[in-house]
C-alpha cells in the first residue's frame, strides 16, 4: 500500500505541473515565464513561512501564501471577476437537477470498475494519514472509511455531484501543517458546505489562478508521496513477496 501511496503522490505531480503551466498545454501562452515565475515565488514564500514562521502563521503557510501570490498577480494581470459577479450570494441544491437515476448495466459496469480505482485510492489516503499522525490503520478503519466514502458517493448523486475520494492534498496539509485535530476537519467540512450555499464564497477561490495553485499543489502533492515513500522504507522485504509487490506497482504504472 505504500508503493500505491507514493505512485498517487507521483501521479498526481502532473497535475500541479500543469497548474504552474497556466492549467492546460492546449491554452495559449502555457508554460509562459511569467507562470512558471509566479508559481516560483508562491512556493517560496510558503517554504519560507513553513521553515522560519512559527504557530498559526507556520500551520497556514499553504493559505497565506495563496493569498500573497494571488494579490501579486492581480498587480501584472488583472483578475477576472466576472464569476463572481454572475454568480448569486445564495445558492441550494437541487435534487436530480439534469436526470432521474436509470439502471443500464454496461455503464454500471464501467463505473463499478472506476469506483474500484477510487477505493485504492481512498485506502491509500487513509494509509498515508495514519502513517502522519502514527496511528496504525487496521482492516476496520479501512472499511469504515470506505463504507463512508461510498455513502457520501451515493448521497452526492441524488444533489447532482461526482463521485467521492479521500483527496491527496489534504492528506499533504495534514503532514505540511501538523494539524491533526479531528474538530478542525469538521470544521472545514462545514466552511465548505456554507461556500457551496453561499456560493460567491466559492466562486472567489477560483479567482486563484492556476501558476498559484500549481506553486501550492507542489508542496501538497509532494508531501503524499514522501508518506508513501516512509511508508516503504518500514516494509521488510527479506524471504517475503513485498519487493515483487512493490516491483509491479512501480513497473506497471
Amino acid at each position: 500500500m505504500g508503493g500505491i501511496v507514493t505512485l498517487i503522490g507521483l501521479s498526481i505531480m502532473p497535475v500541479a505541473g500543469g497548474w504552474i503551466g497556466g492549467g492546460s498545454s492546449e491554452m495559449e501562452g502555457f508554460g509562459d515565464l511569467f507562470s512558471l515565475l509566479m508559481a516560483a515565488i508562491t512556493l517560496v514564500i510558503i517554504l519560507n513561512l513553513y521553515t522560519f514562521a512559527t504557530g498559526v502563521v507556520k500551520n497556514t503557510a499553504v493559505l497565506i501564501g495563496l493569498i500573497i501570490g494571488t494579490i501579486l498577480w492581480s498587480f501584472f494581470k488583472p483578475l477576472d471577476f466576472h464569476l463572481v459577479n454572475a454568480t448569486p450570494w445564495l445558492h441550494l441544491p437541487s435534487v436530480m437537477q439534469f436526470a432521474r437515476p436509470e439502471f443500464h448495466i454496461v455503464p454500471v459496469a464501467l463505473l463499478s470498475m472506476v469506483m474500484v480505482v477510487v477505493m485504492v485510492e481512498t485506502m491509500s489516503s487513509i494509509m498515508a494519514t495514519g502513517d502522519i499522525v502514527g496511528k496504525k490503520v487496521d482492516a476496520t478503519m479501512l472499511r469504515n472509511g470506505l463504507n463512508t466514502c461510498g455513502l457520501a458517493t451515493t448521497i452526492c448523486g441524488f444533489f447532482n455531484l461526482f463521485p467521492y475520494a479521500a483527496f491527496a492534498q489534504n492528506v499533504g496539509l495534514i503532514g505540511l501543517t501538523g494539524v491533526r485535530s479531528r474538530f478542525v476537519v469538521s470544521a472545514s467540512g462545514a466552511i465548505l458546505i456554507l461556500m457551496g450555499v453561499f456560493s460567491k464564497m466559492a466562486a472567489l477561490v477560483v479567482l486563484i489562478p492556476k501558476p498559484i495553485l500549481g506553486g501550492a499543489g507542489i508542496v501538497m502533492f509532494g508531501m503524499v508521496a514522501v508518506s508513501g515513500i516512509r511508508t516503504l522504507g518500514q516494509v521488510n522485504y527479506r524471504n517475503n513477496n513485498n519487493g515483487m509487490v512493490v516491483a509491479l506497482t512501480l513497473g506497471l504504472a
